[in-house]
């Protein structure tokens, strides 16, 4: 029976899967600024539902935590390209004042 909702039915959903699709909801709350309320509403819960039933939409704070780490290895990961390339660099500011200030 396994087999046949698997296959037929796509109810099955490997760990990688749920994973890679649980990095692109994070990614697009991100790149897009979307708030976490967006995931809990039942049009999203719908629209996933149709776009791949077998994934289960992870609670909002599973989803900031991911977002703290997808940071904290951004940073890392600037960190060191700058260790490794940077040789010069130069910091500017860009400070102004309005008329009516």
């Amino acid at each position: 029976m396994s087999y046949h909702l698997g296959d037929k039915h796509k109810m099955f959903n490997k760990k990688k899967e749920q994973q890679y699709l649980r990095n692109g909801l994070t990614d697009w709350l991100v790149t897009d600024g979307r708030p976490f309320a967006t995931i809990v509403g039942e049009g999203f819960k719908w629209f996933i539902k149709r776009v791949d039933a077998a994934f289960i939409v992870p609670y909002y704070r599973t989803l900031k935590a991911d977002i703290g780490a997808g940071y904290q290895e951004a940073l890392l990961q600037m960190k060191q390209l700058i260790n490794e390339t940077c040789t010069y660099a130069a910091i500017t500011t860009d400070l102004w004042t309005a008329r009516n200030n």
